[in-house]
């Protein structure tokens, strides 16, 4: 059983024609011919590409039903690992009708899957004040979310490094590792920022110092695996 934003395929009674299965996500490397030289070059960019996934099957329900449970974006779970999901994109999806009134439909979608698997548990809310302490157990870097609650000017130090400092802060700020973003209610903060984003490195500790006048500071760690 697949689940789409954790609503089952069953409830738009969608029978695939077959399990889908993720195969593992490709290492992406450049291959480049030097003059002179026997082969080829191989360039490691230590990034992995997105995986593609098909799905084909039918349903029964209306068009616009199909194509708005599987959205643009969103997040592709099993059923037998509910601790686990892919953060996907439609790249294109084919629907057509069986029967003429549009209740029993064919569909063909393609998928673009985020390379990580993403776990449940990484969606958890860790809360502080002033220090956090978190343990990445996985063999993938994690980009968390933040929201810090305080005025004037914050900083974070990583393992005793700081990392980054933002200004004329009111209330709260955001800070979107992933998305490589800091904002308030969509208000972007970059020209009040110094310094970059981080990401919390695989099977290791990580320590956050939070400076300045910090209330509190609430964090999603993301944590993901290949």
């Amino acid at each position: 059983m697949i689940l789409i934003n954790d609503k089952k395929c069953s409830d738009l009674k969608i029978v695939f024609s077959e399990l889908p299965s993720i195969s593992k996500p490709r290492r992406d490397i450049d291959e480049k011919t030097v003059s002179g030289r026997d082969g080829v070059l191989v360039v490691d960019k230590g990034t992995y590409q997105n995986i593609i996934l098909m799905l084909t099957g039918h349903a029964e329900c209306k068009r616009t039903e199909l194509i708005d449970y599987f959205g643009v974006f969103g997040e592709l779970k099993f059923e037998t690992s509910p601790d686990r999901f892919w953060k996907y994109r439609v790249a294109a999806i084919d629907v057509r009708e069986i029967i003429d009134d549009g209740v029993l439909l064919s569909f063909s979608i393609t998928m673009s899957l985020n390379p990580h698997k993403y776990l449940v548990s990484g969606k958890n809310k860790i809360t502080g004040s002033n220090t956090l302490r978190l343990k990445n157990d996985y063999n993938a870097n994690a980009y968390p979310f933040l929201k810090i609650k305080g005025k004037g000017t914050i900083g974070i130090i990583k393992n005793g490094i700081q990392i980054l400092s933002i200004k004329d802060i009111i209330d709260y700020v955001d800070i979107d590792c992933e998305a490589d973003v800091i904002h308030r209610n969509n208000v972007n903060y970059d020209n009040r920022s110094v310094g970059d984003t981080f990401y919390l490195e695989a099977n290791k500790i990580t320590e956050l110092k939070f400076t300045g006048n910090v209330s509190g500071v609430e964090l999603i760690p993301n944590w993901r695996e290949l």
